[in-house]
């Protein structure tokens, strides 16, 4: 029969416990990744072993993992079924799916009988970072009461970059039915089972070397009984974890977990007494006192770990999103801590209480996050925001008297949004129509197509004054109408409002609008006095012809008229001169 590993994915895939381990460059070591890559798989029979590499065993799809089937992933909790608590007469808890590491575990072997046997390796290049390798395993065996060497049994050995197993407890670890009185049998006589258990091992001497850690199941050697096995694992640094912050009257030590025994020792290596549990609580903790602890695996593998008490350092860290326009008041800060000892509290300079808040300005923030041992860090950030987004600032002209005057925003927008001087929101139109208009008056708009960036323009109120709205210009008293698109076109008036004006061949420069022009009128003479040119559009230029042929090289005598829009301005203003075309 085929040897099957189950892999087991439970509610908690990917637990937190496994996963954070699990960063330590010791990849998929807890199978995490929800597959056996990284490891790899054999098979054979007892006693005489021949072992195949194979990844035939290997079934993801099945749900009966204890069946005489394939095993599988299951994805939902559970516990063995074959260990039945005497107590209760139900599946013992302490056979759950769910490993103590946290996350995934698989199952290696079956209840199939034959003489199987399975392992499943795992090889990791040893580094400080990674050299706390803990697993942890769980055991269902049938006990035939065979001799020890024929009984169905679950081992772990460690080996050395060579593949020899080191010396010492710390090498191998074998258990089966009939050797461990921690075995709880199930009504009826079989199988036993031992619940999870959690075993360190310090991996500290071999940094620098690859190590390979090798779990086995077998069935009895005489092929009548089985034994199988759930393992999981994961690895860290090897370190007491010491929390100390100014101030403190107390401080806790952690030593790792998966060791049996512990025994903590002061500063001059005196065993303290009643200290033997994985923590360690000091009254009036001193900077620079070294204590240290001894720790034993349940295989027998002692480890020693120091502790020199300095004072703790939190860092405060802060996502801003910064405000996406102006004015949004959109801004949110995030502040986390990645060290310290939850819970942590948050103190923010505008009063907040929370690790984030939301709806900001641009400005300094500052937050103060304190862990429970009251460790403290600040942080300090600067949101800022885009600048706004400004037109051109425009001065519209009115005439005295005028009783009222319409501003034209720019179409296109989604939103519009008029504002007096005051703040004071006066219209939602593209247009805004202005009753008995205020010469310095302002009026802001703000366009807006969403999720756009608003726009903002700025138009101030000016009266035009009583006075020559434009005289004569005797700087283009010359035109020269050939084509070349230079001063092909005779206009009396030359545009102030208009900077480095050019005419061209179709429509001038010129923006005589902008002069509250109300009527125009330009007649132009040959030396006869004959007419050749007349229009009442002061954008419409003579253009050199007369009924469609080019006039001669000459002097021409013009006369203009105009009325101002303007109300006291309403009397007609002439001018007259000479103008000189030119072709040549």
């Amino acid at each position: 029969m085929k040897k099957h590993v189950l892999l087991w994915a439970t509610a908690l895939l990917c637990g937190t416990g496994a996963l954070q381990l699990n960063a330590q460059n010791c990849n998929n070591v807890g199978f995490e990744d929800g597959d056996f890559n990284s490891w790899l798989l054999s098979e054979g029979f007892v006693p005489n072993t021949a072992w195949t590499v194979t990844t035939t065993g290997l079934y993801l799809v099945d749900q009966t993992p204890l069946s005489t089937q394939h095993s599988s992933v299951l994805t939902i909790p559970g516990t063995d079924p074959n260990c039945i608590n005497p107590n209760s007469n139900q599946p013992d808890p302490c056979m759950s799916f769910v490993s103590p590491l946290g996350g995934n575990c698989i199952r290696l072997g079956n209840q199939n009988v034959g003489a199987e046997t399975e392992k499943i390796e795992y090889s990791v290049f040893v580094t400080a970072q990674n050299a706390g390798f803990v697993y942890a395993y769980s055991v269902v065996l049938e006990d035939p009461f065979h001799t020890a060497t024929e009984q169905p049994r679950f081992s772990v050995q460690v080996l050395d970059q060579n593949g020899q197993v080191i010396p010492g407890p710390c090498g191998t670890y074998d258990v089966y039915a009939g050797s461990d009185p921690s075995f709880i049998t199930s009504p009826g006589g079989t199988p036993k089972y031992k619940c999870w258990t959690v075993v360190g091992l310090d991996l500290t001497p071999y940094i620098g070397q690859t190590m390979t850690i090798v779990f086995q199941t077998s069935d009895c050697t005489l092929g009548g009984h089985y034994g199988y096995a759930y393992v999981d694992a994961s690895c860290s640094n090897l370190e007491i974890d010491v929390n100390f912050c100014p101030g403190n009257t107390q401080v806790l030590l952690v030593a790792p977990s998966g060791y049996t025994t512990y025994q903590w020792y002061d500063p001059q290596n005196n065993p303290i007494p009643g200290a033997t549990a994985d923590t360690l609580v000091l009254n009036n903790p001193q900077v620079n006192s070294q204590y240290s602890v001894q720790m034993t695996s349940v295989a027998g593998c002692p480890t020693t770990l120091l502790a020199n008490l300095q004072y703790s350092v939190i860092t405060a860290q802060t996502a801003p999103t910064n405000i996406t326009c102006w004015n949004a008041d959109d801004g949110s800060l995030a502040s986390s801590c990645n060290d310290g000892i939850p819970p942590y509290t948050y103190s923010w300079n505008t009063s907040a209480t929370s690790a984030s808040i939301n709806n900001l300005g641009p400005g300094e923030y500052i937050v103060l996050i304190t862990d429970s041992l009251g460790c403290e860090d600040y942080d300090t950030i600067q949101l800022v925001e885009p600048p706004r987004l400004d037109t051109t600032g425009v001065t519209t002209q009115f005439c005295a008297g005028d009783e009222q005057i319409t501003l034209n925003g720019v179409p296109g927008f989604a939103n519009y949004a008029w504002y007096d001087a005051d703040s004071n929101l006066v219209s939602s139109t593209v247009d805004l129509v202005i009753n008995n208009p205020q010469m310095g008056a302002t009026y802001d708009i703000v366009y807006q197509t969403a999720p756009s960036c608003p726009v903002y323009e700025t138009y101030t109120l000016g009266l035009v004054p009583p006075a020559n709205l434009f005289l004569p210009d005797s700087l283009v008293n010359v035109f020269t109408p050939n084509n070349d698109g230079k001063n092909d076109y005779f206009y009396p008036y030359y545009d102030n409002t208009i900077v480095n004006q050019q005419a061209s061949t179709s429509q001038p420069a010129y923006d005589f609008a902008m002069l509250y022009v109300a009527t125009y009128e330009v007649w132009v003479y040959d030396r006869w006095g004959i007419e050749v040119f007349y229009s009442n559009d002061y954008t419409f230029g003579w253009d050199g012809r007369v009924n469609g042929k080019d006039a001669s090289d000459g002097v021409y005598y013009y006369v203009t008229r105009f009325t101002s829009r303007c109300k006291e301005e309403s009397e007609p203003i002439e001018h007259n001169g000479f103008v000189h075309l030119m072709r040549n």
